[in-house]
């Protein structure tokens, strides 16, 4: 009986949703995604696959990068089908870039996973589902065990700051998890919140980001000052780190020579906001007589200022740089991935809003974390500050066998 109300408030959304939907959609960042997802539109099965092994599912580029290391090992067991889907389309994107990387070792379709009520009349047979992190629908766990599978959450993780929000619908969550074999969670403050609300044999595995290791083509000549990487940035943070800053540009126009002693990086999170932060930066510059450039005009870093206009080269970055300051934590957003910052040995400033990281700051060294006026101190001692590493490992073996036994 649940269901059968569940489905119809999903199917009232549908019908309330759809004009937005189709307004959404003519944004860039949407203009695949959603279509795909509330109207099917481009996203069907292909009909060579009657069935799959293996149901991969994420969210966020990050979230679907991280399935690398699970596809190295499936891959050197054996050739099968595998259904990997996302809801984003930076992360249908990696998706698709592991079907080409694995296309001699795995069988791979790459769909976004349609609107919850949507899944009965889409889904195929699936012999195991791998749900990561908090990507908690009901129906997807539900279909999937209606077709024969045994169900897995991995890397599954509730924040602090999101905990009482899941605590209010725990109702809810107790019958999501009637449908969910086994949980693989992120460390044992995860664990006993998933508990709360209702998981059942929860393990802890910690995260698989710990597993992926970062793949570097140095697409980049080493800068002759030193690089400071502005990463991940959000709207409202850039201008936030400029107007710290400005005392410090100031500075430089005021000696000579009027060339500021390292070049200054900054690398949007989301790509939609490439333009708008380009017009933004060259305001900046033009106020203080900076040179500007961008990655897609340019393949070199040699002006003032440099933006990253482009996608999945924010590790090419850090392989150059000297200070990473990683972004989406000056303002209440919850950080970002540290971890392949410390791979580097790379030193690393953060802000203080990382509730969304905080196992994956524990698994690092040397991390600082500042409140954002002490970021030009920090910059004009970059040379003293210590390289940030990993210092908490995670055993694969263990993990692949747990999941693919």
């Amino acid at each position: 009986m649940f269901r059968v109300f569940y489905l119809v408030f999903l199917w009232g959304v549908e019908c309330v949703m759809s004009f937005l939907v189709i307004i959404l959609a003519f944004k860039k960042k949407y203009r695949h995604s959603l279509p795909a997802r509330f109207f099917l539109f481009s996203n069907r099965i292909s009909p060579e696959f009657q069935s799959f092994e293996y149901w991969f599912h994420s969210c966020s580029l990050g979230e679907t990068a991280s399935l690398k290391p699970l596809l190295v090992e499936l891959a050197s067991k054996q050739r099968c089908n595998v259904l990997i889907t996302t809801t984003t389309q930076t992360g249908f994107n990696q998706a698709l870039a592991f079907k080409q990387e694995f296309r001699n070792s795995l069988i791979c379709e790459v769909c976004y996973l349609p609107f919850e009520p949507l899944l009965m009349f889409w889904a195929k047979p699936t012999q195991k589902l791998f749900v990561l992190e908090a990507e908690f629908w009901y129906e997807l766990f539900f279909i999937a065990k209606a077709k024969g599978a045994k169900t897995y959450l991995l890397n599954a993780r509730i924040s602090e700051r999101s905990y009482p929000k899941y605590l209010r619908f725990a109702w809810f969550y107790r019958r999501l998890f009637t449908y969910v074999d086994c949980v693989f969670a992120q460390s044992i403050h995860d664990k006993k919140r998933l508990a709360e609300i209702g998981a059942n044999h929860i393990q802890v595995s910690g995260n698989l980001k710990l597993l992926n290791q970062p793949v570097v083509q140095y697409k980049f000549t080493p800068t002759k000052r030193p690089l400071v990487v502005l990463a991940s940035t959000h709207k409202g943070e850039e201008t936030m780190l400029l107007d710290v800053l400005k005392q410090t540009y100031r500075t430089f126009n005021k000696t000579e020579p009027r060339i500021p002693p390292f070049i200054l990086a900054v690398i949007p999170r989301h790509p939609e906001r490439f333009d708008e932060v380009s017009h933004l930066l060259e305001s900046f510059c033009q106020e203080f007589s900076l040179s500007f450039s961008r990655r897609s005009q340019s393949e070199n870093i040699t002006t003032d200022i440099f933006l990253g206009d482009s996608l999945g080269e924010l590790i090419e970055f850090y392989a150059i740089a000297s200070l990473v300051v990683l972004c989406g934590s000056f303002l209440p957003i919850g950080g970002h991935n540290p971890l392949e910052v410390a791979y580097f040995r790379k030193p690393l400033v953060s802000g203080k809003e990382i509730f969304n990281q905080i196992p994956l700051f524990e698994a690092i060294k040397n991390a600082n974390l500042i409140d954002i006026q002490e970021l030009p101190q920090k910059i004009q001692h970059l040379d003293k500050l210590p390289p940030t590493y990993i210092q908490l490992e995670m055993n694969p073996q263990d993990f692949f066998n747990a999941i693919y036994s």
